[in-house]
């Protein structure tokens, strides 16, 4: 995740697949509430395309920050996954998810303003971006968590999985444009005063959303034995049911992958090979067409290849693109040429396994505990991201950012493994959500 463009795996955050579509639901641009649900997507992700992205470059150009500061910057901006994502996803269910997503946009909005202000006042410091990184986290916990939670309430089930590939189509746009936009106001306004078009965007996200209709809120737990039974259950099933346990490892690897050479990858962009900050930045609009390509590509691959083929053979060239970075000297491979192939690389390569796995998920999972058992694969993939992430760092101050970005290669082919040694590496698609065919699957 070195910068706003970058998909870092975050391969759970990605929505499975439901059952065929049918004629009779109107298509989900016709209804007004998704309409402001896409708008405030958008808004959104263009926000955390600034943020995620700026923060960084901020911290190395501007402060003179090493890859360990970086490394604890990207931590911050994920530990609230490890920390709150599983009661969260229980909570939700209880609550208005548009007021929750209304009041983290809000949050957002106001915190990142600190990062100009304090500039200005001369008081900036790596502290102060680690603790702004943080509450942006944990606001993105919520918004996150809502927003899967809300879909289903404004969008017929059966019109789901067109839904939601038009919120990625929408949300890849952004990333792609996003990066080009935070270029240019780098060497305008410097990096501190990007984050005035992150709070701007945050308010448009808030306001896309006061529009649109309470979703259904389940009633209230008599008590709490209720709500913490409710989390056990989903729990245990996420770790004892074998072959979500074998996607959510993989997952786990797959991002910790990403997040552990991301420190790295942005002090040898800048230090070694010399690379403009702004240039960096821009260079990461390659990723998120990474991702967009792989997001027209990847169905019909997988339905000629299968499932599991697919992932496997995504995480291997994720692995070997990696490579590209710091073989790039001696290969004499110029130095923004081998960042933009990392970038639409690995973002190909993520995006790619997404959609291979998507819908595995929800096959094995009874329907009503598919909200908690999603929060809590957050809770693993999205949660593990911290800690690599100030690993990655150390390594890379102490190794040296090379030995960082060899590691990310390693631990995305290893991604494949557990994919590997489950019966998924053989399956063409999901198995029946029945789950009476599971152990005659092919």
């Amino acid at each position: 995740m070195a910068g706003g463009g970058r998909v870092t795996g975050h391969t759970d955050l990605v929505p499975d697949a439901t059952p065929p579509l049918q004629a009779a639901s109107p298509s989900p641009l016709r209804i007004p509430d998704f309409r402001r649900l896409l708008g405030s997507g958008a808004a959104e992700t263009a926000s955390d395309q600034v943020v995620k992205g700026v923060l960084p470059v901020v911290a190395v150009s501007t402060l003179g920050a090493g890859a360990t500061a970086v490394g604890v910057i990207n931590a911050a901006s994920m530990v609230a996954f490890l920390l709150v994502s599983v009661p969260v996803g229980v909570w939700i269910d209880r609550v208005s998810r548009t007021r929750v997503m209304t009041g983290a946009a809000l949050v957002r909005a106001v915190v990142v303003l600190a990062v100009p202000l304090l500039y200005v006042a001369d008081a900036l410091t790596v502290t102060a971006i680690v603790v702004v990184a943080l509450v942006i986290g944990v606001a993105d916990v919520f918004f996150t968590t809502s927003s899967s939670a809300l879909m289903p309430g404004i969008v017929p089930q059966d019109r789901l999985p067109d839904a939601y590939a038009r919120r990625q189509s929408v949300d890849t746009t952004v990333a792609v444009a996003t990066p080009a936009v935070a270029a240019v106001l780098l060497r305008v306004v410097g990096g501190p005063f990007t984050m005035v078009l992150a709070s701007a965007s945050y308010v448009c996200s808030a306001l896309s959303l006061r529009r649109i209709r309470p979703a259904h809120v389940p009633a209230p737990a008599e008590g709490a034995p209720r709500f913490w039974a409710s989390l056990r259950e989903g729990f245990g099933f996420t770790v004892r049911q074998p072959l979500v346990r074998a996607l959510v490892g993989s997952g786990m690897l797959l991002n910790a992958a990403a997040i552990f050479g991301a420190a790295a990858e942005v002090v040898y962009a800048l230090n070694v090979l010399g690379i403009d900050p702004a240039v960096l930045v821009a260079t990461e609009a390659l990723g998120a067409l990474g991702g967009l390509a792989a997001s027209l590509v990847a169905a019909p691959v997988v339905r000629r290849a299968g499932i599991g083929r697919t992932y496997m053979v995504a995480c291997l060239v994720g692995g070997l693109v990696v490579l590209v970075l710091p073989l790039s000297p001696v290969l004499g491979i110029p130095p923004v040429v081998a960042v933009a192939v990392v970038a639409g690389g690995w973002s190909f390569s993520v995006v790619t396994a997404a959609v291979a796995k998507a819908g595995v998920v929800p096959a094995l999972t009874p329907p009503a505990m598919l909200g908690r058992v999603m929060s809590n694969a957050q809770f693993f993939t999205l949660g593990v991201m911290p800690v690599a992430a100030v690993a990655g760092g150390l390594v890379a101050d102490v190794a040296g950012p090379e030995v960082a970005l060899y590691i990310w290669a390693g631990a995305a082919v290893l991604a494949l493994v557990p994919i590997a040694l489950s019966p998924m590496r053989s399956w063409v698609t999901p198995p029946s959500p029945s789950g009476t065919d599971l152990l005659r699957f092919p």
